[in-house]
């Protein structure tokens, strides 16, 4: 190997150790604690631990739209859309702002609580909720109302919030302090 590559694989190898170092394990470590998916992972015991309930909320879809054969291919004819589930977890950690789930003793991070990786390593916030140390705790079931913007907030988390409200009645709303008017 070259001294360039052999550089950039220390560099590399440092940077990789001061993250965890400095964000903990789970940030530091996010591609091997990430849960993509749950069903995918159902047969994990650390993960079914925590599993209590899964819902389908929409089946997977392939939509075809008919668009003019002239148009150039860029246009897409066809869009897949993968199904969505709902879920219900115990003896996880929650974080307010973002609604990122997590269980610190199994090192798992659940990506479907904010939608995807790169979501959850950058710009939603939720690495670093998980730098946080848990602040007390709530018995019984819990829903997320993460503040995510007007546009997120309508087209995403108030449809599942208002089917989770209906089904589980008595559930604990948590949402973050200082959040968006909208959210209340």
């Amino acid at each position: 190997m070259s001294l360039a590559g052999l550089t950039g694989r220390a560099r590399l190898r440092l940077a990789a150790s001061l993250q965890r170092l400095l964000g903990g394990a789970l940030v530091g470590d996010l591609a091997q604690v990430n849960v993509r998916s749950v069903r995918e992972r159902a047969w994990d015991p650390r993960l079914r631990r925590h599993l209590e309930e899964v819902w389908l909320l929409r089946p997977p879809a392939v939509e075809e739209y008919a668009l003019p054969a002239d148009l150039p291919p860029h246009f897409r004819r066809w869009a897949a859309f993968p199904g969505e589930d709902l879920l219900v977890l115990r003896d996880v950690v929650v974080g307010p702002r973002t609604g990122v789930v997590w269980s610190p003793e199994e090192r798992l991070v659940f990506q479907e609580s904010v939608g995807s990786l790169g979501r959850l390593a950058g710009w939603s916030g939720a690495a670093a909720e998980l730098c946080g140390t848990p602040r007390g705790r709530l018995d019984g079931l819990c829903i997320p109302v993460p503040d995510t913007g007007y546009f997120h907030f309508v087209a995403e988390v108030l449809p599942r919030l208002l089917i989770l409200m209906e089904r589980f009645p008595e559930a604990t709303l948590l949402a973050p302090r200082g959040r968006s008017r909208y959210v209340d």
